[in-house]
């Protein structure tokens, strides 16, 4: 059966399109099928796997017209692997779906195909950083929210609107569910680092994935060139973690 997952945080620089790149390519690994959805405007998960932009194939397009998802979806490189991709002009569709009929479940019924086929083991939505309805629209379509935060000072901020905005959702899709805390850019030399993590963990300490994604200069190196850090550097400290926790995905996604 397949899962959906969104990886989704409304506070900017979270780590949100690398977690979703990175973990859709450490769970292929594993001998997951994943299908990539990219529900940013900003096109970064596309370009994360050295894609160039296509004007009459994309989500945008597919949101527009009301057509299936399932004839969106392109290869990548990888084996595994596929993707639905980004448009700039994403970022007018939520007006277009305040006028569309049933406009909270518009994705969901677009991607009703793609599921009912069982094609995937595994979705991953990368979701645009506010909370608009095209977001509404991914989490009423999702099984899981998947939430990175950076350990910083204002890493945790966005979680508070983030957690009403899935109450909200929850009118929709009852079944939604927090998967877990990603905590992102993890750099254990820096007091900040560990005040952060304290005060996460008072809040959130059941929702907390065990392992954490450290700050690793071959991430942005394995960005300029188009390809996830665990295929660039498959011994890199990031690298390790992404497939760890792909395997703790895999167990809290098991039932």
């Amino acid at each position: 059966m397949t899962k959906i997952i969104s990886v989704s945080n409304n506070k900017g620089g979270s780590g949100k399109t690398t977690l979703t790149s990175n973990l859709g390519y450490a769970l292929s690994t594993l001998g997951k099928k994943i299908l990539l959805i990219d529900a940013d405007m900003q096109m970064n998960l596309t370009r994360s796997y050295d894609i160039a932009p296509d004007k009459d194939t994309n989500l945008y397009k597919a949101l527009s017209e009301e057509k299936s998802l399932i004839n969106f979806i392109k290869k990548t490189q990888y084996n595994n692997i596929d993707i639905i991709v980004s448009d700039y002009m994403l970022s007018a569709i939520d007006m277009q779906l305040v006028n569309k009929n049933f406009k909270e479940t518009l994705v969901k019924r677009l991607l009703e195909d793609t599921v009912s086929k069982e094609i995937y083991d595994y979705i991953l939505i990368d979701t645009c950083p506010f909370l608009g309805l095209l977001n509404y629209n991914v989490l009423v379509a999702s099984d899981y929210v998947l939430i990175p935060v950076e350990l910083s000072a204002f890493g945790i901020e966005g979680l508070e609107p983030l957690s009403n905005f899935i109450k909200e959702v929850k009118l929709y899709n009852k079944s939604l569910e927090i998967l877990g805390i990603v905590e992102t850019k993890v750099d254990n030399r820096e007091s900040t680092t560990r005040e952060t993590r304290e005060l996460l963990r008072d809040l959130f300490s059941s929702k907390i994935f065990e392992n954490n994604i450290p700050v690793d200069i071959n991430i942005k190196k394995s960005q300029f060139q188009g390809m996830p850090i665990c295929e660039f550097d498959k011994n890199s400290r990031a690298s390790i973690s992404y497939n760890s926790l792909a395997v703790e995905v895999l167990e809290k996604t098991s039932n």
